[in-house]
């Protein structure tokens, strides 16, 4: 997801006067709707499977194993959204079993996902542009 680029850095050994070439990776400009789809996906994903097992939603809750992402979802970024996506919405999501007996989800205390400015507010964003810019 980060190609090399070439760049000029000052150098005190090789190169024409002092400047040599070298590789460092640039970021990509980071998909935010993609990154929220892939989050959501793995939030609904852990939320039911923590239902199948039995178990009531708890911020204390922690899953076992994440089961690895879609392989559309291979790069470095996406994979990470999918682990915070699925442990979260492994400890607080709201299963479709749950969604399927109320109108309005939010009125009674049941979480299905979040939006990118929910995401956004909360440092998601920032966590993933960290991974993509050591992957």
């Amino acid at each position: 997801m980060c190609p090399d680029r070439v760049g000029i850095t000052h150098g005190s050994q090789g190169g024409v006067g002092g400047l040599t070439a070298r590789t460092y990776p640039v970021p990509t400009r980071m998909d935010r709707a993609r990154l929220t789809h892939v989050y959501n996906l793995a939030f609904r994903r852990g939320a039911n499977e923590r239902d199948a097992a039995g178990l009531t939603p708890s911020s204390e809750l922690r899953p076992q194993i994440v089961p690895p992402p879609p392989a559309d979802c291979s790069a470095s970024p996406e994979e990470h959204a999918w682990r915070e996506g699925y442990e979260m919405g492994y400890q607080v999501g709201a299963s479709d079993a749950q969604l399927a007996t109320v109108d309005v989800p939010g009125a009674h205390g049941m979480v299905s996902g979040f939006g990118e400015p929910f995401l956004e507010m909360f440092g998601f964003f920032k966590r993933m542009s960290e991974h993509e810019t050591r992957a």
